[in-house]
């Protein structure tokens, strides 16, 4: 076997497997709320725990974007919106790329330049990339993050590697075709983009050692945009902070009704007694009505509908502004240092302390619910904002 074709299928792999995790670490959600939720966080929960255990990894199982809690940036609201139909149009332009493939196969036609193929080269990493794309903005833990960059780092060079074989397989034939397609765009599109791994030493070690180079700076650009794109999210969300103590107001409320919330709550003697011996708090203040699974709060209002209101995990945005629900909690921190606006930035997770359901039109506290746990989601790293 020639080393080309040796390099190709040691890619695939790699690739494959870089695949196989990023489907097992995106598609949490839909283990959440399917019936087999208890088994997979069973094992998947626990290098989540192990990955929070240490600051030097805690920040890998947090979350980029709000997952439940309202913020105000268009940008994210529409990334919000389109994350399942890029789902959709990325399976569906893979499976149209995929059906092309075999069944030229199945007639044994050869290489396959008609169809999508007549645009671009490898259609079917585009789909991966854009169906990778949405459910990376539906659950974008920094760790799906990081793999998904890789992923397109890696399906670039393979796609390298296998137009290598091609040219020394079809000749000039296939060269014809590069010079008059795109790779993962149409040509128009792709000769306006730099080509930088041209300049790359074509084999050897230190082509290896290239590589690894450019992954290095590559990787180090993610990291730095998603802490951007995070830090970026929290400025977004309605939040009041002191010294010791962080408010996050879930839904789109004003300075007036939080401030009002608080007063009314932290007025009552048995919320001040469990509150007062500890050192910091961190606080969701959102509608009696609404439900959030991840804060193990079930409301009283209209079921949740995601599609119609992805920025607030379903939650309709015509709720009574009068009766909210506070949940007090301690936070764990990945740093015991944290004090103010930071204490939200480096939550991993929390102990629930109490529900407490205010009326602000008659002033008043209706309701004190002491909580032991987070409910169906105790003790598994979900989203916390």
């Amino acid at each position: 076997m020639s080393t080309s074709r040796l390099n190709t299928r040691l890619n695939k792999s790699l690739t494959t497997s870089v695949w196989v995790l990023y489907i097992l670490i995106v598609f949490e959600i839909l283990y959440m709320i399917s019936p087999f939720a208890f088994y997979y966080y069973s094992v998947y929960s626990v290098p989540l725990k192990l990955l929070q255990e240490t600051p030097l990894t805690s920040w890998l199982s947090v979350h980029l974007l709000p997952h439940f809690t309202y913020q105000t940036s268009p940008v994210i609201s529409v990334f919000l919106f389109i994350s399942w139909p890029l789902i959709s149009i990325g399976l569906l332009v893979f499976m149209a790329a995929f059906v092309q493939i075999y069944w030229a196969k199945f007639l044994r036609k050869g290489t396959v330049i008609g169809g999508l193929y007549n645009f671009i080269r490898h259609p079917q990493y585009l789909a991966l990339a854009i169906t990778g794309l949405g459910t990376t903005i539906f659950w974008p833990r920094f760790i799906v993050f990081i793999m998904y960059a890789v992923m397109l780092f890696l399906y670039y060079f393979l796609a390298r590697q296998e137009e290598k074989i091609c040219i020394q397989k079809f000749g000039a034939a296939y060269q014809t075709y590069i010079e008059k397609t795109g790779m993962f765009f149409p040509k128009f599109i792709e000769n306006r983009m730099p080509d930088f791994p041209s300049l790359l030493p074509e084999e050897g070690i230190k082509k290896v050692f290239s590589i690894m180079g450019i992954l290095i700076i590559y990787l180090t650009v993610v990291i730095a945009m998603g802490v951007g794109i995070k830090n970026y999210a929290l400025s977004k969300i309605t939040y009041r902070h002191t010294e010791k103590q962080a408010v996050v107001s879930v839904a789109p409320l004003t300075q007036g009704q939080i401030n009002k919330a608080l007063s009314i709550a932290f007025s009552e003697q048995n919320v001040k007694l469990k509150t007062d011996p500890l050192d910091k708090l961190l606080i969701y203040i959102l509608p009696t009505e609404w439900s959030i699974p991840e804060l193990g709060i079930t409301g009283n209002g209209k079921s949740a509908n995601y599609l119609l209101h992805p920025e607030t995990h379903g939650n309709s945005l015509n709720f009574d502004e009068s009766r909210l629900t506070l949940l007090i909690t301690e936070p764990i921190l990945a740093s015991e240092d944290v004090k103010g606006r930071d204490i939200l930035k480096k939550s991993l997770s929390y102990i629930p302390i109490m529900e407490v359901m205010v009326n602000l039109d008659h002033n008043q506290l209706t309701r004190i619910k002491y909580r032991s746990d987070r409910g169906k989601w105790d003790g598994i790293p979900v989203p916390i904002y």
